[in-house]
């Protein structure tokens, strides 16, 4: 074995394929190094990272209380800024609506929209089916509609979450919003409060 590794010491590809191997064994060393430091500059107690709120793709407020409008009856809805959101809420004596959404990008975070009387919403609350969030299938939020009127009942379609629940008169609520929307409202309430 001692000759053999003699015989290759005096070739030049030896010296090339040793060269390589101890190169990439650095590599992987300083790799795992930057890893570390990046870890321990990122690592804080989970209950101090902010949670980050997914804006609903695809949305556009100004759009939708438009159309919200002209299935409500309700005109004249104006936005309020409140920290980095907007928000729109105005009722008539069939519906209230409740809209929250990026000041800037105007894509929603959160919508809700209540039947006040006892005349069927259905039409109304088809009405989300003409905003064109991420991974929408008009379908699905139809049927799961039809099947869920007047009931309580969950579903997340594409990126928004949608619940179906009555209020505390038994009226029915649409409500649609996106992960981290909770959160995101309270962090906005805080920030205008403290100024």
């Amino acid at each position: 074995m001692k000759e053999k590794l003699k015989i290759w010491s005096k070739k030049w590809w030896f010296w090339v394929i040793v060269v390589i191997l101890v190169l990439g064994i650095l590599g992987s060393f300083g790799s795992d190094i930057d890893d570390g430091k990046e870890k321990k500059a990122n690592d804080k107690p989970e209950s101090k990272q902010q949670e980050v709120v997914t804006f609903l793709d695809g949305t556009n407020a100004d759009d939708f209380i438009s159309i919200l409008s002209s299935v409500t009856g309700i005109t004249d809805i104006k936005g309020v800024e409140v920290g980095d959101s907007i928000t729109y809420a105005k009722s008539n004596n069939k519906y209230s609506i409740s809209l929250d959404a990026d000041k800037e990008s105007k894509k929603i975070d959160y919508v809700s929209v209540i039947c006040l009387t006892s005349e069927d919403p259905t039409n109304v609350f088809m009405s989300f089916n003409r905003m064109n969030y991420e991974g929408e299938k008009d379908s699905e939020l139809t049927d799961w509609l039809v099947k869920n009127i007047g009931k309580k009942a969950t579903i997340k379609i594409g990126n928004a979450n949608f619940e179906l629940s009555l209020s505390a008169n038994n009226h029915p609520v649409l409500t649609m919003k996106s992960d981290g929307s909770d959160a995101y409202m309270e962090a906005q309430l805080k920030k205008v409060s403290e100024q």
